[in-house]
Formats: structure tokens, sequence, C-alpha cells
């Protein structure tokens, strides 16, 4: 099955509206999930609507409203989220980040009290696009869903990092949480009653594991580090990195939580780098180009397709759906039959059965 990203949006869109998002922050987010479905995170795109809408109607997501500018400075700044979903807050954030970096070498945005951030790699491609280097990191406070190296409980979040780096062609796009699985990804396995591809949890008893239903048993598993068994102290690093970034940095962790009896939601830290106020863009082009080229021309394993670039098959699949549809993972489609029914939504016809007179949507809407 494959949808028209437009049909998608609107989609999108319509069933965060029902569920009481205001229109403008829902056409916000409909846009970045699909902008994730286009870029092949399809645990992070459309996907996700569910969690949304729960949080909506559950008031852990805020419905309506704007993110509070704490504090502006020359090169940084702080903002507060006021719990609205993470893609009104974060484009907030992006804006604000290239605003101060059009006179900064290095600009800074730390955000705390977002509501869930959604696909981080869809915020950074605009800012490779004015030519910056972007990084963002993200910690959620009131998470405890990984466990450090030595435990076998959970303590922290899985603390995504992603970053864009600008080129003479695809910019570099990497998006990976510093666990060994995600959140998504094990929800994914556990409704399709399957196990992961390798023994990235642990059980209730400490011991490895690769079975989703673990982290649903009393007392629950965890998800280990990135790196799992033999490297997770990797993985845990990076995660402390997010960790002080984020919550720490922005100033509403875990300490601020417990002490105001409020939710922490998502924090973050985005940096921008202009490569001009250093060696020159045009200078740090020609080195990423090199560094790419040298990268690519390397030497394949026998039989295989060779080293990949990050980003190289995210941007190809993107001018692939934008012009011949989305293709939905199989755990998608009784997703958005569900919010569709319950919402009262019409459905996007897939692209084969479509009719030009319906607007790329079923009759009677």
């Amino acid at each position: 099955m494959r949808l028209a990203a437009p049909d998608l949006t609107r989609f999108a869109a319509r069933v965060l509206i029902a569920a009481g998002l205001a229109k403008r922050h829902a056409d916000a987010c409909a846009a970045t999930f699909v902008a994730a479905d286009l870029l092949g995170f399809d645990t992070h795109g459309v996907a996700i609507l569910p969690l949304f809408t729960a949080g909506l109607e559950s008031g852990e997501i805020a419905r309506d409203g704007e993110p509070e500018l704490i504090a502006r400075h020359t090169a940084h700044a702080l903002l507060d989220g006021a719990l609205l979903p993470g893609p009104v807050v974060m484009r907030r954030a992006v804006d604000l980040a290239l605003d101060l970096s059009m006179t900064q070498a290095i600009a800074s945005v730390a955000v705390r009290r977002s509501a869930n951030t959604a696909c981080l790699a869809t915020y950074l491609p605009p800012l490779a696009a004015a030519g910056r280097i972007a990084m963002l990191f993200v910690a959620t406070p009131g998470s405890a869903a990984v466990a450090p190296p030595g435990a076998a409980r959970g303590a922290y979040s899985t603390d995504p990092i992603a970053a864009c780096i600008p080129t003479s062609g695809d910019p570099v796009l990497f998006d990976f949480a510093t666990s060994a699985t995600t959140n998504r990804m094990t929800e994914r396995a556990r409704r399709a009653g399957s196990t992961l591809a390798f023994e990235a949890l642990l059980d209730a008893h400490g011991q490895p594991s690769a079975d989703p239903a673990c982290l649903n048993t009393d007392p629950p598993g965890a998800i280990q580090p990135l790196g799992a068994t033999h490297g997770g102290h990797k993985g845990f690093a990076l995660a402390l990195l997010n960790e002080s970034l984020g919550g720490a940095l922005a100033g509403f962790g875990r300490a601020r939580a417990k002490e105001t009896g409020t939710r922490a939601g998502s924090a973050c830290f985005l940096q921008v780098i202009d490569p001009n106020a250093f060696a020159g863009r045009d200078v740090f082009l020609r080195e990423m180009d090199a560094l790419l080229h040298a990268i690519g021309s390397a030497a394949p394993i026998p039989g295989g397709p060779g080293p990949r670039i990050p980003g190289q098959r995210a941007f190809a699949a993107r001018r692939e759906r934008q012009r011949d549809g989305i293709p939905l993972h199989p755990d998608i489609p009784p997703l958005i039959a569900d919010l569709s029914e319950r919402y009262a939504v019409a459905l996007p016809v897939p692209l084969p059965e479509r009719d030009d007179k319906m607007d790329g949507f079923a009759r009677g809407t």
C-alpha cells in the first residue's frame, strides 16, 4: 500500500484536530510525521499518531498555546515547550537557532518541557540547507526504559542523538537512540508477536533477551544501552552526554520534576555551527566531499553492497516517495484504521485505487 504524502498529511492533521489539538499545531505535527515517513523513519512517522492522540486526550500533551522563550542572548537561548507537541516546540527551536546563527559562529538552544519530540531527523535538514552543521540531543527525564551497565532495571531514557552535516550533495544525516533499540521498535515487535533481531533487552533477571514481552513483566525488564552486552558502556556514556545537555542544562530534569510534582516531558539541546565562521564554507564542503569520496570508494566486502553514507538512503527514499507515494509498513494500516474509526476521519485512498475526483480521500468526506 502506497499513500500520497499530501493525503497522509491531511489525514494525520484531521485526526489530531479531532483529538483536540489546535489546527495550526496539528498541521505542524502532521507535516513532521509524514516527513519522517518520507525519509524512512517509519517507527516515528504516522505510526506514532496513537501515542499523540492518547496524550492529547489524557492531558499529557497540551492542546494549544505557544512555547515560552525564557531567555535569549547573543548566541544562545532557553525555550520552555509548555508540554506542547514536540514538532511544534522543535520547529520553534530550529527557527530560533537559525536566527541566532545569522550573526554567530555557534548558536545553541536548550529546550525543556517539550512533549514527545517525534523524529529528530526531520528537524535538521533545513539547517543543513542553510549551510549549517546541526546537532540535536534529547533526553526524557520521566522515562526509565534503559538499564545502565551492571543494572537489571531501567534508570534513564533512550536518549536519541541526531546530526545533519552539509555537503555539496545530500547532507550527512543520522538519528539514533543511545539505547540498543527504541521504545517504538519494541512496541512494533510486540504487536507483531515477533522478537528483535538481537538481544537488545534485559529480562527481569538481568539476562539478555530479544523478546519484547520481557518489558511487560512484573518487575519489568529493560532496554540495554547502545552496544548491548559487549559495548554498552559506550552507549551509556553517550546517554549521559544527552542527559547533561538536555535535562540538566535546560534546568528541568528529574530533580526539578520531583521538586515541583510536574511532568518534565522531553529536554533537548540544539547546536548550530556556521562553517563560514571558521575555515570557510567552501573549504568545509571540499573537505567533506573528499571524506565522503574516500569512504564511498573503499573496497567493499566481497559480495556486499559497499559502504553507505548516513542519510544516503533516507534522501533517496524521500525523492522516490515524494514521486511515487509512501509505502506503509504492515504495522501501520491497522493503526491508522483504528484512528479513522475512532475519530470519524476517512482514510486516504491508496494510490493505485485513487480517483482524482475524490482528492485522495474516501467518498463522503
